[in-house]
């Protein structure tokens, strides 16, 4: 991210005049469920089986609740809130995207806690929201999912659990989260989130099975700071982020008043922050809604009688005029270069020839028996995504102590050096590196050996250290 980003990002703006569109008639928006049957025995409320009508439709027909197929697979099924406008389903919610369930499950009203569950008929939990005693079920005209305990008062929103769409006029309060999905056509939970840090708006990548959460872009509340300390510890500590309601950008701002502690990091000015990205596709008469996409950009989409569903902006990568800004563009050690094209180091080959987009993985595999020993390839000039918001491991005098940092542990995958701060970054795993795009840092990799014969050697550093068990 550059030094000075700018509060706003400003995008081009393309103005395209549509006529308005019809709605579809109203039928069923609300469950009431206040004269349930209280006998014990539990109300089966909808079955899995059923895909073809929805639960609860909102009453000016642009959002469905209802049972879906995962990616066409008839034996799973999901919950969800689907867009049904235009002859096209937007899938805008999941309740189950990680735990599909079977056409023999059932969503029920269990008594006497008058919980909804959705249940397998072996009696498996697959869902479960936090609320009891619930008295209706409605399906908004804004997308979102409420459920009302008694005297009406709201118990759970499908607001509060994104996948990985937000829709005008949502919002994330301070430490929720929305994650995106594996792939344009598969749900599961993908490896990017955009959360609402205490100071901020932060985008974490997560590939480890730690669940280690990296950011890749920050934007926070106080614009002159965009620091991952700033974010998680500023005094402005109650960040809401808002996609604003005209789709026009997100607004960052605070859930209550704003302090004296807060405004003294911004010299004494209630600065609210954001993104900004006009729409270029569109008016009034269609929906929009942002996306977390497959590879961690903000994609926003407007959907019309007369334009159908298209994609309007690839926020990051229109204003980085790069996708190698994106931590997984070009997979696991892949080297994206300035022309945005992928390829492989050194002692690394295509996991998929046929895609360079699927990454690299090492042609021989690293063996932990004298990892002591290994070596390192360098890759001069090349960055990494993670370097610009995590503490270095240590600053040393020179890439030798860098490498031998990493010699210590064998799940220690590659290091970065920073000739001009001596900052040492380690990491177990690595996704794309950008290719010759900071000259003062340099990437070497762990290998078993040496390339063969006729190589550079100034594509190689020696490392071997004395390592107690």
């Amino acid at each position: 991210m550059p030094d000075a980003m700018p509060a706003m990002i400003s995008l081009p703006f393309i103005t395209i005049f549509i006529v308005h569109a019809l709605l579809v008639t109203c039928t069923k928006d609300t469950l009431d469920l206040r004269r349930s049957d209280s006998n014990g025995t539990d109300i089966i409320l909808a079955g899995a089986q059923n895909t073809s009508h929805p639960i609860l439709l909102s009453s000016d027909g642009a959002y469905a609740w209802q049972f879906f197929s995962r990616n066409g697979d008839l034996t799973k099924r999901l919950l969800v809130v689907l867009r049904v406008l235009f002859n096209t389903s937007i899938v805008v919610w999941i309740a189950n995207r990680d735990h599909p369930a079977s056409p023999d499950a059932s969503l029920l009203l269990e008594l006497p806690l008058r919980r909804l569950t959705l249940r397998e008929r072996n009696g498996a939990v697959v869902w479960s929201p936090a609320a009891v005693n619930i008295s209706s079920i409605v399906m908004n005209t804004n997308g979102s999912l409420h459920i009302l305990g008694e005297a009406g008062a709201l118990q759970w929103q499908s607001f509060d659990e994104p996948a990985d769409v937000l829709v005008p006029g949502q919002y994330l309060l301070t430490n929720h989260t929305a994650t995106s999905s594996i792939s344009v056509t598969d749900w599961t939970t993908g490896f990017y989130t955009l959360k609402a840090d205490p100071g901020g708006m932060v985008l974490y990548a997560t590939f480890d099975a730690q669940q280690t959460m990296i950011p890749y872009q920050i934007f926070n509340y106080i614009r002159e700071n965009d620091t991952i300390a700033s974010s998680l510890y500023s005094n402005c500590n109650h960040t809401i982020i808002i996609y604003d309601k005209d789709g026009s950008g997100i607004t960052l701002e605070q859930s209550g008043t704003v302090t004296p502690q807060c405004l003294a990091e911004n010299n004494g000015v209630p600065t609210i922050n954001g993104v900004f990205f006009p729409n270029r596709i569109g008016n009034d008469s269609g929906y929009r809604f942002l996306r977390i996409s497959p590879i961690g950009d903000l994609v926003t989409f407007y959907i019309s009688n007369f334009t159908g569903l298209v994609q309007d902006n690839e926020l990051f990568r229109v204003f980085y005029n790069t996708y190698c800004k994106f931590p997984s563009y070009c997979g696991a050690y892949g080297l994206c270069s300035s022309i945005q094209n992928c390829s492989c180091p050194q002692l690394f080959e295509a996991i998929d020839p046929s895609d360079p987009t699927q990454g690299c993985q090492r042609q021989t595999p690293l063996n932990c028996s004298n990892f002591e020993h290994h070596q390192f390839l360098q890759v001069p000039g090349t960055d990494y995504y993670a370097n610009d918001y995590l503490t270095p491991q240590k600053v040393v005098q020179d890439p030798t102590e860098c490498t031998n940092l990493c010699l210590q542990s064998c799940s220690c995958s590659a290091a970065f050096y920073n000739n001009n701060t001596g900052a040492c970054h380690l990491y177990d795993q690595l996704r794309t590196m950008q290719y010759l795009a900071n000259p003062n840092v340099i990437a070497f990799l762990r290998v078993t050996s040496l390339p063969g014969t006729g190589q550079s050697d100034k594509m190689v550093i020696r490392n071997q250290v004395r390592v107690t068990p």
